[in-house]
């Protein structure tokens, strides 16, 4: 199998046979359909009879590659199907008849190589050669969320840590208090930002397309609230010295008291 052909087949990038009934450098070069089965008959003057025998079903290239055009809608739509199945065309979007019609054209060419450079050895129908590069397709990625996680160092935690205590007691943490948060900190800002991605409409252009849609996050200024947020409960007395310090400030910058 060419490289340039099992591209050609799974992207439907076959422009070599578009517009025309048969590539095949011969074009009674036969496709293999199935098997045929050939019933016994009685010879002349009661002769015995000839056992079952079966063959293979063939036609050449251009008959078979014809039946597309005398397809119904209903065979049309059902090959349609399997190539979006199969992944050979996108499941959603407009489908084009001409790539369409050019992947069934490569198929039947493939057929016949198959059969004829075996010498009849590797019996593949049509969707036999459909099957088998669907098969060799990578299999599309598993649509799992994503996480982003920012690596804080530990002084990095520290500072916010010490900020937070200076906004509450106006003073920066010691190492013991600074024990107390770190860890908790440390597993907030480890826990990243979630994106999903989903396929959803465009109502305005009918287009499905992929939406990326992010969590919140921890962010600095959230893990330094909360530790903000506990100090002030266990720490009343500093906040309200805090507050009435920054007050006084306020005042005599503004009052010039």
């Amino acid at each position: 199998m060419s490289t340039e052909l099992v591209y050609a087949l799974l992207h439907g990038n076959t422009s070599n046979t578009a517009g025309t009934t048969n590539t095949n450098s011969n074009p009674d070069a036969k496709v293999y359909v199935g098997p045929k089965l050939i019933k016994g008959v009685k010879g002349i003057r009661g002769a015995v009879s000839t056992t079952d025998t079966t063959v293979d079903d063939t036609i050449s290239v251009t008959e078979k590659i014809n039946e597309f055009y005398n397809w119904n809608d209903a065979q049309y739509a059902a090959f349609v199907n399997k190539l979006k199945n199969q992944n050979y065309i996108s499941k959603t979007g407009k489908t084009d008849p001409g790539t369409v019609r050019d992947i069934w054209i490569s198929a039947v060419n493939e057929a016949a190589t198959y059969y004829s450079a075996t010498g009849g050895a590797k019996k593949l129908t049509v969707d036999g050669v459909l099957d088998l590069y669907s098969k060799e397709a990578p299999a599309a990625a598993e649509n799992l969320p994503s996480r982003s996680i920012y690596n804080y160092t530990e002084d990095d935690v520290k500072s916010i840590i010490n900020k937070a205590y200076q906004n509450v007691a106006m003073r920066p943490a010691t190492d013991s208090e600074i024990g107390l948060y770190l860890d908790s900190a440390k597993k907030q800002l480890g826990t990243g930002t979630l994106s999903t991605t989903k396929k959803v409409k465009n109502l305005k252009t009918g287009l499905m397309e992929n939406v990326t849609t992010q969590d919140a996050g921890p962010t600095i200024a959230n893990v330094q609230t909360s530790i903000e947020e506990e100090l002030k409960k266990a720490n009343p007395d500093d906040y309200d010295r805090t507050k009435r310090i920054e007050f006084s400030d306020w005042l005599s910058k503004n009052t010039g008291v």
